[in-house]
């Protein structure tokens, strides 16, 4: 008796290549359906680029990671810049620790000022 594991063969074999066939896909909106098929091309074509939102300035951006009464924040592209506080997430009665890249620019206790809130 052979202790070896038996050879696997296909049981099909490809004489010819076949072309390759076209996708096909079905959408249903609601109760119509639409078969659609067909090869997608080889290279896409080229598109014009569009801005989504054109803008006359370069534009900026701040980052800001808070841990407790500390708030470290990333800029680029922004000198100034207004940090509204929520007595739901500060701790008013402690400093606030205010880091902006890297550098320390606020470290004392904020006074509740409605009039900052409407401005």
């Amino acid at each position: 008796m052979d202790d070896r594991w038996p050879t696997c063969r296909p049981s099909w074999r490809r004489s010819r290549r076949t072309p390759a066939r076209a996708p096909a896909f079905v959408v249903q909106r609601g109760s119509e359906r639409l078969s659609l098929s067909g090869p997608f091309p080889t290279s896409p074509a080229p598109v014009a680029e569009r801005k989504l939102f054109p803008r006359r300035q370069p534009s900026g951006r701040v980052d800001v990671v808070r841990r407790g009464n500390t708030c470290q924040a990333r800029t680029r592209g922004v000198t100034p810049f207004t940090l509204l506080l929520s007595p739901n997430v500060v701790d008013f009665a402690r400093p606030v620790v205010v880091t902006v890249n890297g550098r320390s620019v606020h470290d004392v206790v904020v006074l509740r000022d409605v009039a900052t809130l409407m401005t």
